[in-house]
């Protein structure tokens, strides 16, 4: 038996046993690493949104800064990346564009959970075709939550957890806008497009069509309110889905523009509901007894609310309003348990009120 020692490879035993060479950051070998790592860069910048420092992204990376300064100059090149100076003279956060950010975002359980709570607060739009590609996307976020994995991070919960149908946020009331579902849908399409809608309004007399510059949407207990200029006036109007009748969307006017002033939070009055702000503010002061003030303790009901407690258990509750109304009907369902202090116009109408729900009864 013959061996060719030309071709036979001699081993030396000491080397293999050697444990494998740990990677050292640098570049690595083969072929296209340098796309690899600019993927891998654009990962990382990707899951963290407020961005990242050029130490963090050596590490991630396991390169050295210099190489990550090479890689970001690529990313940079294709217009996608943005650096954001932390303070005067600091190192700078590194991070995409939002304009270049995927579509794709990743969920831990908890949040898929989260985001499933808040499901029936949009229930009254069921039947539009809004909810349902909003219904879609829930559809997707449950899969999500109730995927089976091997490990989870440590802030996140079991995946046996199942808490779609026992973690819930359920509304105060809530109405059915199935038969509404078109003129839902066209308001939408107003406000996401920018464009004029006309309708017509259930409790105007005249009927005569009125055009919308629809700036907002606000669904508060349930109910579905338009903000915006009414016959491109100056006047702001808040007018609920409810009176609006013969919805459509004006696509021969041109978009017009959110008024640089608009803040939809002057609009919203907490448990009071949606309307439009008021020069001629008032305030209301109530004064509840020890029953009712425990219930109220805890809660804002209103952005302007100050609250002040006796001894003996009572409280009083001052809001600013920018109308009357707003606040009537929550008072009223509070009985005998609160006590209008000021103004002395809208105690002497809740006092109107109760004497003749208490006729009823006589």
């Amino acid at each position: 038996m013959r061996l060719d020692l030309a071709r036979m490879t001699l081993r030396s035993p000491s080397k293999s046993r050697l444990p494998p060479r740990a990677q050292k950051a640098g570049r690595p070998r083969g072929r296209f690493t340098q796309h690899r790592r600019i993927d891998r860069l654009r990962e990382a910048l990707e899951s963290s949104p407020p961005g990242l420092t050029l130490e963090d992204l050596a590490i991630v990376l396991r390169v050295t800064p210099r190489s990550v300064r090479r890689y970001l100059r690529e990313l940079e090149r294709l217009r996608e990346l943005e650096s954001i100076e932390t303070t005067p003279g600091g190192p700078h956060l590194w991070r995409i564009k939002a304009s270049e950010r995927g579509r794709a975002v990743s969920l831990r359980r908890t949040q898929a959970y989260g985001l499933l709570a808040s499901r029936r607060s949009l229930e009254c739009l069921r039947g539009s075709a809004f909810f349902e590609e909003l219904d879609l996307a829930y559809n997707q976020v449950l899969l999500v939550a109730q995927r089976p994995v091997r490990t989870s991070a440590k802030s996140d919960i079991s995946p046996d957890a199942r808490l779609d149908n026992r973690f819930v946020c359920v509304p105060v009331e809530s109405r059915s806008y199935a038969t509404r579902a078109e003129e839902f849908d066209a308001l939408f399409q107003g406000v996401a497009e920018l464009r004029a809608i006309r309708f017509r309004d259930s409790i105007d007399s005249s009927g005569m069509p009125i055009i919308l510059s629809p700036y907002a949407i606000v669904v508060a207990r349930g109910a579905v309110f338009a903000i915006g200029d009414a016959d491109q006036s100056d006047t702001r109007v808040v007018i609920p889905l409810d009176r609006m009748t013969h919805v459509e969307v004006l696509s021969h006017t041109r978009p017009f523009e959110v008024p640089p002033d608009f803040e939809l939070e002057h609009y919203l009055h907490g448990e009071f509901g949606v309307w439009a702000p008021s020069r001629a503010s008032v305030e209301v002061i109530v004064e509840f007894d020890p029953s009712a003030a425990a219930q109220l303790r805890a809660r804002r009901v209103h952005p302007t609310q100050k609250i002040a407690m006796a001894p003996d258990g009572r409280m009083r509750l001052s809001v600013r309003v920018p109308s009357l109304d707003a606040v009537r009907p929550w008072l009223l369902g509070f009985g005998a348990s609160a006590r209008v202090v000021a103004p002395p116009e809208l105690a002497a109408v809740i006092a109107a009120e109760l004497r003749m729900a208490a006729g009823y009864y006589a």
